[in-house]
């Protein structure tokens, strides 16, 4: 899915339905979500993963029961510049899914 920007800096969003992927993310951003696994195996939850063209810039948690993001963070688990929270606050809108306040 693109969005935002057109052209070779556009922002896209990819589900990470695969462990190895989980594990790609997790090491690309230095975070823990390769630890989600269960949780996306058993359906509680999807991730995905926000790029500006090819670089890896945030991972996204979505619970499915609430349909609601709820994490957001980037490497070493940091926030969202006002950037990238404006494209998952238009993303989630577009897909009909709450924002947790505040993004875990």
């Amino acid at each position: 899915m693109t969005i935002g920007r057109l052209g070779p800096d556009s922002w896209h969003l990819f589900e990470l339905k695969r462990p190895w992927l989980l594990v790609a993310e997790g090491r690309a951003l230095r975070h823990c979500v390769a630890e989600y696994w269960t949780r996306v195996q058993t359906g509680r939850c999807t991730i995905w993963s926000l790029r500006l063209g090819s670089r890896r810039r945030l991972t996204i948690e979505v619970r499915m029961l609430r349909m609601t993001v709820v994490q957001v963070r980037g490497l070493q688990n940091r926030l969202p510049d006002p950037e990238e929270l404006d494209i998952v606050e238009r993303w989630a809108r577009a897909n009909g899914l709450a924002l947790a306040d505040p993004l875990g």
